[in-house]
């Protein structure tokens, strides 16, 4: 039996991206914000210099405190008026990536964290 053909008439070309990521689904404002954030930190201490690698903990410390102090009710950053989550957001993406490419600023204490390496081995027999 033959594949059903579609005779619609349609003014738009035929673009295979069903299974492709839907980045116009992303909320465009925090973006828009994580963008000057990265702009200001580029400013601050040079393009791209978070690409260089810095301690785990240092990234994770800042994130909570900018979480910490949304939490408390304070939604700007005092020192350059961004929002804190975007702060937040910031120091969660760049840990993500530096966790791939700087795996050795890895400085989390597993012997203080005994379901971290649970979790890690399970993952490793998974992939």
């Amino acid at each position: 039996m033959a594949d059903k053909i579609n005779t619609e008439e349609t003014t738009e070309g035929k673009k295979f991206d069903g299974d492709k990521e839907k980045f116009d689904l992303l909320p465009m404002r925090p973006l828009l914000e994580l963008a000057q954030l990265f702009t200001t930190g580029a400013a601050k201490y040079g393009i791209r210099n978070w690409e260089k690698g810095m301690k785990f903990g240092r990234l994770f410390a800042a994130m909570m405190r900018h979480a910490i102090k949304w939490w408390a009710g304070e939604k700007y950053d005092q020192e350059n008026g961004q929002h804190h989550l975007v702060a937040v957001m910031w120091n969660a993406m760049v840990l993500m990536e530096l966790e791939k490419t700087h795996p050795e600023m890895d400085d989390r204490e597993p012997q203080n964290f005994p379901m971290r390496e649970k979790k890690n081995d399970e993952r490793k027999e998974e992939g």
